[in-house]
């Protein structure tokens, strides 16, 4: 089964067992990944796993940015309805890469370097390598960190 039906089917799920909060944010992703398909000119029932992905990596990231705008206004109350979205849609991606594992990935990646080492190409070069397991701004702070020693 691909994501985009697992995703049709938890939706059915959701609505059977009226979980409100589950169903309206399945509802948001589908929305947002047949407007991803519209734009790729491609349609919903032909749609990658890894378009899937891109769309709920940049939902989570849309989050992840609005949990932090309302918690520095002390809106705790929209705090919570985006972390519970938040975690309905990690549910559809692979397991991230924690902390050390990202820096398991950069000293292998400093190892690996011929010649000088630069942020920007290292970073690039660990985003590709952890094929969308890892969050960029980890990812960014790690290599910072880890060249300024």
């Amino acid at each position: 089964m691909s994501l985009y039906n697992k995703v049709v089917s938890d939706i059915r799920t959701a609505m059977k067992s009226g979980d409100t909060q589950r169903r309206d944010t399945l509802r948001l992703f589908d929305s947002a990944v047949k407007n991803e398909c519209i734009d790729k000119k491609i349609s919903a029932s032909e749609v990658s796993d890894d378009v899937v992905e891109s769309v709920a990596r940049r939902l989570v990231k849309q989050r992840r940015d609005s949990i932090s705008q309302y918690g520095s206004a002390g809106r705790d109350d929209l705090v919570s309805v985006e972390q519970a979205e938040l975690d309905v849609l990690l549910s559809y991606l692979p397991v991230e890469l924690d902390e050390a594992g990202v820096r398991l990935l950069v000293e292998e990646l400093i190892a690996s370097f011929d010649g000088e080492l630069h942020h920007g190409k290292l970073i690039g070069a660990v985003m590709q390598r952890a094929a969308g397991r890892a969050d960029g701004a980890l990812v960014k702070r790690v290599v910072e960190e880890m060249l300024s020693t």
